[in-house]
């Protein structure tokens, strides 16, 4: 019986970990070099998350950046560049 459980263990970890691989080379393609940036509208403002880390789960973290100020995704892509320093 134990031997029956370390088996379906292994077997059931295995899937999870493959699964796991698969789902994130499907969200970021092995060309990507992770260092990109979403911007969302989250808690009545909106935010500057990576793609890649911890930082990317709002229910865990704090966003690097953060604006109640902008009305709309165009000004608030605006903000986000500059805050960047991109644009």
């Amino acid at each position: 019986m134990k031997l029956l459980r370390d088996i379906l263990s292994r077997r059931w970890f295995w899937l999870r970990h493959r699964t796991h691989v698969a789902v994130e080379s499907w969200k970021n393609p092995p060309g990507d070099a992770g260092n990109n940036f979403k911007l969302l509208p989250e808690f009545g403002g909106w935010t500057v998350r990576p793609q890649q880390g911890w930082r990317r789960h709002r229910w865990v973290s704090p966003p690097l950046h953060y604006t109640r100020s902008a009305s709309d995704r165009d000004a608030a892509g605006d903000w986000a560049l500059e805050r960047m320093g991109i644009g």
